[in-house]
């Protein structure tokens, strides 16, 4: 099922540009992989509103002269996020027994290691008596909690321990360390037993999803418009004075975008895909506004980012302004395309009409194979981790 998103792939091609993840230590260093560099198309289904504070206020940079709408990347990149997080919670709760199943087997397969080290960090991470892993146990609470104390702002309720994690990221306070074990291994040198001590959890994970900003394709002159809430009398049903009004982007605004996503393995890939086509809205309000599909054309395999949603503005928002005319979504995604299509020798190009409804028409029992394999890469990749805290 996992292959057969990605028809017409030449795997060999792709995959020099992927990680296989097998714990070593190696691969918790930058540059095990490459850069899938991923190309898109956003396009509002919904009124948005695209700002910092003001009501009236978007978010606007100036492309060749003109002043266009753009989402942050700090916005797309909360969504993605907590969708993330919503579909691995919602394949927990009805395949729970199978992830655990797979992280245990997993973890006992390295407990079989020639390597030392490999053998006591995956002995810890399953032993209840050492740093056996909360999610074997506990149930799925990971979650976005941002606060702020004595000045300084924090994220808690990551649970350290997910693909979620360890694709976006996530730093432990400077207060908190990891948990120290001693494991006593047997069959050392000369056959002595052998004592290791481990710091287990006590690193920070950059993430490894890369945004920059997704600029609209026409200027704001032609896609914003302001709009007035009014609040009704229940008694006399009539409308008192304005509440406020407020700037959107209009609904069938096409937005474009590229995204990096290093160092990661055909499991991590296809779970970050999944969710990227499926983030359901953006943008501020969202309980009213920001209704949008995200459409994924072309994906890069490379050494490094290539191009960007800014480069494809340049292109499309000066040409949409002098017509008048606002660009389609099939227009768009020919655009994105042939604006790939220039970089092709720079690495393997993989292009597809039909890649995005695949991925939108996963439900839950699909996407449960690509979460549970992108789980045990997280674990194997936390072994890798685990051995730059060993004493």
């Amino acid at each position: 099922m996992s292959l057969s998103l990605l028809e017409g792939i030449d795997l060999d091609k792709a995959k020099k540009y992927l990680v296989e993840r097998t714990g070593s230590p190696l691969e918790a260093l930058p540059g095990g992989g490459g850069v899938v560099n991923v190309y898109f198309v956003v396009k509002a289904e919904s009124d948005m509103i695209v700002r910092h504070n003001d009501p009236d206020e978007i978010v606007e940079v100036d492309v060749k002269g003109y002043a266009t709408p753009a989402i942050t990347d700090t916005k797309l990149d909360g969504a993605y996020r907590r969708t993330l997080v919503q579909q691995i919670s919602l394949v927990f709760k009805d395949y729970v027994k199978e992830i655990r199943e797979a992280i245990e087997n997993t973890l006992k397969q390295f407990m079989n290691s020639n390597n030392d080290v490999t053998k006591a960090i995956a002995t810890a991470l399953l032993d209840k008596n050492y740093a056996r892993l909360k999610i074997l146990d506990n149930p799925y609470t990971c979650a976005i909690r941002p606060y702020g104390a004595g000045g300084k702002e924090y994220v808690e309720g990551l649970c350290g321990e997910c693909p979620n994690c360890y694709l976006f990221g996530y730093a432990v306070a400077e207060e908190e360390r990891g948990k120290t074990v001693k494991i006593q291994l047997d069959g050392g040198k000369e056959g002595k037993k052998e004592t290791l001590s481990l710091e287990i959890g006590g690193y920070n994970i950059q993430s490894r999803v890369r945004g920059d900003l997704y600029p609209a394709t026409a200027p704001s002159s032609m896609v914003t418009e302001m709009r007035t809430h009014n609040a009704v009398d229940d008694a006399t049903k009539t409308t008192g004075q304005a509440l406020f009004n407020v700037r959107v982007v209009k609904a069938g605004t096409i937005f474009v975008g590229k995204l990096a996503y290093y160092d990661v393995s055909l499991n991590e890939l296809l779970l970050l895909l999944a969710t990227l086509v499926k983030i359901p809205r953006l943008g501020a309000s969202t309980s009213d506004y920001g209704k949008v599909r995200i459409y994924v054309p072309a994906l890069l395999f490379a050494d490094q980012e290539v191009g960007s949603g800014y480069e494809m503005a340049e292109e499309i928002v000066p040409q949409v302004a002098a017509t008048g005319k606002r660009l389609g979504l099939e227009e768009a995604v020919s655009f994105v395309k042939s604006y790939v299509d220039r970089f092709k020798d720079l690495g393997y190009l993989y292009t597809s009409n039909n890649l995005t409804d695949k991925l939108y028409k996963l439900n839950r029992e699909w996407m449960k194979e690509i979460v549970k394999q992108a789980w045990v890469d997280t674990i194997k990749l936390k072994i890798s981790y685990e051995h730059f805290t060993t004493g």
